[in-house]
């Protein structure tokens, strides 16, 4: 649903972008979007708290993989304020951009947002599948 949500948003504001030129031209009302990648919230926190009904291999494995990618994120990801700071410079900005991309990874996500879904999806299950092997290969050793 995420991902759903944000590009209706993105229709949205270039539909009101594109209508509010035609019907108030001389107001010269900006628009645009910050489209946060991964930024630092209370939600990483909840989301280490996810457990699944069942603990098998498998899901004792996505936890595992899930909670590293947690620690990874938290470590690169910037902070709420960095969003804050984004906003007050853009209130005072004679000419914005369309969209503003902050945050870790955000490019990667738009890149395959463009892919065709079964494109998108394969490369998700070829990465899956290489950090499942480089798993089991280390808790061999």
């Amino acid at each position: 649903i995420y991902p759903i949500t944000k590009a209706a948003l993105h229709m949205v504001m270039d539909r009101v972008r594109a209508e509010s030129s035609l019907l108030i031209p001389k107001q010269k009302i900006q628009f645009a979007m910050i489209d946060p990648g991964s930024v630092v919230t209370e939600i990483w926190e909840l989301a280490r708290e996810v457990k699944f009904s069942t603990t098998t291999d498998e899901n004792k494995f996505v936890r595992a993989l899930g909670l590293k990618v947690i620690d990874e994120e938290i470590k690169k990801s910037p902070g709420p304020e960095v969003m804050a700071d984004l906003v007050l410079k853009l209130i005072n900005k004679k000419k914005l951009a369309r969209c503003y991309y902050v945050g870790q990874g955000v490019l990667l996500l738009r890149l395959l947002s463009f892919l065709p879904n079964a494109v998108s999806e394969n490369l998700l299950k070829l990465l899956f599948t290489v950090l499942h092997m480089k798993h089991k290969k280390t808790a061999r050793i």
